[in-house]
Parts: C-alpha cells; structure tokens; sequence
C-alpha cells in the first residue's frame, strides 16, 4: 500500500471542512480496511441500528392499546391506552352521533 495514514487523514479532513464529496482510490481504500476503520464504521452502523429497533419497540409498547378487564365489571372488556385519559360522557357522545347517522342513512 503506498497510502499512509496521514495522508489519507488530510485528505478526508480537509473534504470534512469543505463539506464535499470526496472520491477514494483502492489504495485508499484497502488502507481504511486495514487500518481496521472498515470493521469500526461497521459497529457503528450495527449500534445504530440496534438502536433503532430498541427506540420503535419502547415506542410500539408505549401506545399500543391492550384488551383489560374493566373494574367495574369484571364481564366487561375495554381497550386501555398509554397516556390517554377518558371522558365518561365521550360514550354517550358517541352513541348520540352514531344513532344521528344511522338514522339519517336509513331515510
């Protein structure tokens, strides 16, 4: 390999600054091989991916709506949401509503 690291490190660097695109040559790159950069930037990306995936599934187990029991009726069942808060008249709004359209579709 006839790419030293300082050199390479100068190049990238100054690309860095610039905010530019750089084109590597295969010395250059069997040098960030070598140099164990490649097996460094991998571990990263794994790292971040794994990341990733923990962040939606702490997010998916947050707001997904699970099936209880409810406390004032054991027979009953209701969907419980994370960080939601209900409003006993909602279900009566509700029916209101759905019994104003049912009853207009039918006319």
């Amino acid at each position: 390999m006839t790419v030293h690291a300082s050199e390479l490190m100068r190049k990238l660097s100054k690309k860095i600054d610039q905010r530019r695109s750089i084109q590597l040559s295969a010395d250059d790159l069997d040098y960030f091989v070598a140099s164990g950069a490649w097996d460094a930037l991998c571990k990263s990306v794994l790292e971040y991916q794994r990341n990733q995936c923990q962040e939606r599934s702490a997010q998916n187990r947050s707001t997904s709506a699970e099936i209880t029991n409810s406390i004032d009726d054991q027979t009953a069942r209701t969907l419980r949401s994370s960080g939601t808060t209900t409003r006993p008249d909602a279900n009566v709004v509700l029916a209101d509503v759905q019994a104003m359209f049912g009853k207009a579709a039918r006319r």
